[in-house]
């Protein structure tokens, strides 16, 4: 039987965080660009004051109704419910501080071994 036995680091990243990694950018694999897509391309201009609105979806994007979950992992192999949001339960859209605020915080409780999207 195979298990883990190393929790992960209890991190929170911050905006500035996620900017300076965006800006450092420089060459990325096929796939990384195509999921960036338009931040991708305007990744040059991205600053810690700008980062998350960079990332709202326009009327017109196929990610106007995304979702997503974020479930962390204990050492049972269980994916314990951190956090979900649903886009459209009240008709509207997820905005990036919402998923942000969920994301850049990892292992809050101490005792995650990994991390599901």
């Amino acid at each position: 039987m195979t298990y883990v036995t190393n929790t992960l680091k209890r991190e929170a990243f911050t905006k500035q965080q996620l900017a300076e990694h965006l800006n450092s950018l420089d060459e990325a694999p096929e796939a990384t660009t195509r999921a960036l897509d338009d931040v991708w391309v305007k990744r040059a201009e991205i600053n810690p004051n700008n980062v998350l609105s960079s990332f709202e979806p326009e009327d017109d994007s196929p990610y106007l109704h995304a979702t997503y979950e974020v479930y962390e992992v204990g050492s049972d192999g269980l994916a314990d419910h951190m956090n979900s949001r649903h886009g459209d339960e009240d008709g509207g859209h997820l905005d990036t501080s919402t998923v942000w605020d969920t994301i850049s915080k990892v292992n809050q409780r101490g005792d995650a071994v990994g991390r599901m999207t």
